[in-house]
C-alpha cells in the first residue's frame, strides 16, 4: 500500500510541470525617434525641418498655423503589421511634437483616439505645459478597452489639435499674443505593446526531478519484493 501510494504521488508530481509566466515587449516607432534635439528644447526651424527630411506623413512637415483662423493640427498615422499580439496586458503610445503650446489656456487637444476609442480628456490632462516652439516627449499609457483593437495587428491613432493659444510677441507689450489656431510640427510615434503568456517551463524543475525520484523508488521496492 505505501509503495502504491508513492507511486501515485510521484505521477502527480510529474504531470504538474510548473508553469511560469513569460513577457514579451513589441515596440513599433514612427517618424525619426532621434531628432537631435530633447525634450524641453525649444529647436529651431532649420532643426526641425532637417528632423522631419524625408519622413512619412505626418512626421514630414509642419500642419496648420497658429495665426490663421480655423488651422489646427488634425492628422492620423498608423502602425501596421507589428503581429496579433494575445494576452495584452499593458500599451503606451508615445510621440515627439514641437509647438503643441499646451502651457496655453485651456484645453489643446481637441481629439485623440486609438482606433476610434476616444482618448481626448486623458491626453488633455497629460498635455498641460509646452511653451511656444518648445519640443516636448509624451507617453500616454492605454486603457485595457484598447488591447482589443491593438490585438488584430493595426492601430491607427488620430490627433486634432485646437486654439486659442499664447505665443509671444514679436514687438511687446504686451508679452503675450492671442492666436485663434494650433499648428504644430510631429516629429515621432512609438506604440509599445507587453504581452504575458503562460508557457511550460521547459527544462527538468526541482519538482519533475523529485517526482522521477519518487517514481523510481517505487519500481526499485516493486522489483524486490517480487
Amino acid at each position: 500500500m505505501k509503495r502504491m501510494m508513492l507511486l501515485m504521488l510521484g505521477l502527480l508530481l510529474l504531470s504538474g510541470s510548473p508553469r511560469s509566466a513569460e513577457a514579451a515587449l513589441i515596440t513599433v516607432s514612427l517618424g525619426n525617434p532621434t531628432p537631435g534635439f530633447n525634450d524641453g528644447d525649444i529647436p529651431s526651424i532649420f532643426d526641425v525641418a532637417a528632423a522631419q527630411m524625408g519622413q512619412p506623413v505626418p512626421f514630414d512637415q509642419g500642419y496648420g498655423s497658429d495665426p490663421l483662423p480655423n488651422d489646427n493640427f488634425s492628422q492620423s498615422w498608423t502602425f501596421g503589421s507589428y503581429g496579433t499580439p494575445a494576452n495584452i496586458t499593458s500599451a503606451s503610445i508615445q510621440f515627439g511634437i514641437v509647438d503643441d503650446d499646451s502651457g496655453s489656456p485651456g484645453d489643446q487637444v481637441a481629439l485623440f483616439s486609438a482606433d476610434g476609442n476616444d482618448l481626448t480628456s486623458a491626453l488633455n490632462a497629460l498635455m498641460t505645459s509646452g511653451q511656444s516652439g518648445q519640443y516636448k516627449v509624451y507617453t500616454l499609457t492605454l486603457p485595457a478597452s484598447v488591447f482589443a483593437a491593438l490585438a488584430d495587428g493595426s492601430a491607427t491613432f488620430s490627433l486634432a489639435l485646437q486654439g486659442p493659444v499664447q505665443n509671444p510677441n514679436l514687438f511687446p507689450p504686451p508679452d503675450f499674443v492671442t492666436d485663434p489656431s494650433n499648428g504644430a510640427n510631429l516629429i515621432f510615434s512609438r506604440l509599445s505593446i507587453t504581452t504575458e503568456d503562460s508557457v511550460a517551463v521547459p527544462e527538468p524543475s526541482t519538482l519533475v526531478l523529485a517526482g522521477m525520484g519518487i517514481v523510481g523508488l517505487g519500481w526499485w521496492g516493486r522489483k524486490r519484493a517480487a
